[in-house]
């Protein structure tokens, strides 16, 4: 589990985030360091390992994308529990039954987490996934020790107090048919917040087509979207 707390805070940290668009926010920092540590502990092949990841990216994300989460609630972390107790159950051989009560198990270990320290520049974001993917590993102990779950644990912890909106049935809709959702994902060209991606290629776009010095510039005329505009527009952006 410390495997997970330092790795996951460097990835974060360094904003390797590699992020999907279908739900989940950024699906591999929630599962890859927690399937990482117990694939080299357990001696689990690269067979096995790329299975169980894709595994807890798949169905995470297809849960994830079946609700809309409250306004305040950063999804950075708040996934991680279930994603990575996914993995570790298809490393270690779970039957559906035995999957099903894990995914259930660790819904309700899920940690919430709002915006309000990315706005304030606290760096305890960062370990957001840290304490999701430790949550997780703990979730499978718990279920192999006989910790018992309920029986609809997504829905009741997104559905009552992380979501303001929560579908079962649409997580299920598109399982198992068409590519994956670790193959429709996206890279991150630049180590900070994907909301400040576009204006770094049209500033680049820019320079490459006039030179031109800060001093030069009388004014910058921002259009973006509303969470931009409503939550990030502080003094200092």
């Amino acid at each position: 589990m410390f495997a997970v707390l330092a790795n996951t805070n460097a990835g974060v940290s360094l904003e390797l985030d590699e992020g999907t668009r279908l739900g989940g926010g950024y699906p591999p920092i929630h599962v890859l360091p927690g399937a990482m540590a117990f694939a080299e502990d357990n001696h689990i092949s690269g067979k096995q390992f790329s299975e169980a990841l894709s595994a807890g990216y798949e169905i995470l994300s297809c849960i994830a994308g079946s609700m809309i989460l409250r306004p305040n609630l950063h999804s950075h972390g708040t996934w991680g529990t279930i994603e990575t107790s996914i993995a570790l159950g298809k490393m270690l051989g779970f039957d559906l039954d035995q999957t099903k009560a894990l995914i259930n198990l660790a819904a309700s270990m899920s940690p919430p987490n709002t915006w309000t320290p990315s706005f304030d520049g606290a760096t305890i974001r960062n370990g957001y996934p840290c304490r999701s993917g430790m949550q997780g590993i703990l979730a499978v102990d718990r279920l192999q020790c006989g910790f018992s779950s309920l029986r609809g644990g997504p829905l009741d912890v997104y559905g009552t107090i992380l979501a303001q909106s929560f579908d079962p049935d649409m997580s299920v809709d598109e399982l198992g048919s068409g590519p994956m959702r670790i193959e429709q994902n996206y890279f991150k060209y630049y180590p900070c917040c994907l909301f400040n991606h576009p204006t770094f290629n049209a500033v680049e776009q820019l320079m490459g087509r006039w030179q031109f010095a800060v001093q030069d510039i009388e004014a910058i005329k921002v259009t973006t979207v509303n969470f931009g505009s409503e939550r990030m527009a502080g003094e200092h952006p």
